[in-house]
């Protein structure tokens, strides 16, 4: 009866085990996000370089275009006069100089054997030399003609995505502010510029541009999608921006599937 009234023995508790992690000392990324506008690499402004009628377009806008296509054409018609008349002139030039030439080799070989004075050989050598600048004269001014011509023809300075008809076909075109015709914008690489302030440009690089100049930047769309493309800083400004008090740099990213357009908002994620 003692024995069975006696309560049971607890059985023993195993042992407790505990996770152990070792603690290092290890660089801390640190990162900044801000505000960054999208830009092409080169944006050219397609201007008219003679005064004349735009008689035709001949591409369509938005439209993938390469460097030396023909964009426009502007009337033709007093250029090609102003050339005719420029190789009439060369034509009566050069036959004046040659004529002044030959008499002047004619007053030369008179002069060796005493037929003529040194005076009338003096003046004949002037003469060619004044018919032979005026030749090079109307030369330079075929020259120019042809120039002009060619500047008739509008032409694609770089392969890009072309911009908004600014000036409709029949319009008066002119050199100047008021030639603009289009611009062209090449995006399979794009630039992004952005600003960060003095303290976080010490926070992230420890002020030093070198450090900002191996940066990684990445870079989320206003609907909230990353991109996969990782950029790289190859601007970073010597001096902070007195207006704004950042310092401003640039991000270039390769845009072949043309994610990015230029003049769109985005936000930058910097690592430094």
């Amino acid at each position: 009866m003692v024995t069975a009234c006696k309560p049971a023995e607890t059985p023993a508790q195993p042992p407790l085990t505990a996770g152990v992690m070792t603690a290092q000392v290890t660089p801390l990324p640190q990162e900044v996000e801000v505000s960054g506008q999208v830009e092409g690499t080169r944006e050219v402004e397609v201007r008219a370089r003679v005064t004349g009628i735009l008689l035709t377009q001949s591409y369509r806008e938005g439209e993938l275009v390469k460097a030396g296509d023909l964009l426009f054409k502007i009337d033709p018609a007093p250029y090609e006069i102003t050339l005719s008349l420029a190789k009439a002139q060369l034509a009566q030039e050069q036959a004046r100089a040659e004529q002044a030439l030959s008499e002047s080799k004619r007053q030369s070989a008179l002069l060796s054997q005493n037929a003529t004075s040194a005076k009338e050989a003096a003046d004949a050598q002037l003469l060619a030399e004044s018919a032979h600048a005026s030749k090079e004269v109307a030369a330079a001014k075929v020259k120019s003609a042809e120039l002009d011509l060619s500047y008739c023809e509008v032409r694609a300075p770089i392969d890009g995505y072309a911009g908004r008809l600014q000036r409709s076909e029949g319009s008066l075109v002119t050199p100047g502010a008021d030639g603009l015709l289009t611009t062209i914008v090449q995006r399979d690489k794009v630039w992004i510029r952005f600003g960060i302030s003095e303290q976080e440009f010490a926070r992230v690089f420890a002020s030093d541009t070198t450090i900002a100049n191996q940066a990684k930047v990445s870079v989320t769309l206003a609907h909230g999608v990353k991109c996969d493309n990782i950029g790289r800083v190859n601007f970073v400004s010597a001096q902070v921006d007195p207006r704004l008090g950042t310092i401003q740099m640039r991000a270039e990213f390769d845009n072949a599937n043309n994610t990015l357009i230029p003049g769109q908002f985005v936000r930058v994620d910097l690592l430094g």
